[in-house]
């Protein structure tokens, strides 16, 4: 398990990971899960959710029904946010 402190306002917040461990160890290629523990000023614990974003490699049917795939995740069309066009660079 590896954890890292990250931004403290309130607030949306990015995150980007290097895919290295605390000790700089670069992890193998695979999907990970994030977890966002949050305190507030008094030190007592707030909800926090997270989302993802990607390209999407693919599109199936589960037993749950309809998947996104974003490389290696696997999203419910259900907690499908929003889709947008690819920004051409």
């Amino acid at each position: 398990m590896f954890s890292t402190a990250g931004e403290t306002d309130a607030g949306q917040h990015d995150f980007v990971w290097d895919g290295q461990d605390s000790s700089g160890t670069q992890m193998p290629e695979g999907a990970y899960t994030l977890t966002v523990s949050a305190q507030n000023s008094d030190g007592d614990p707030v909800s926090a959710t997270t989302s993802v974003s990607g390209l999407v490699t693919g599109v199936e049917t589960g037993e749950t029904g309809a998947l996104l795939t974003l490389g290696l995740v696997k999203i419910p069309l259900t907690n499908v946010i929003s889709v947008q066009q690819q920004q051409e660079s």
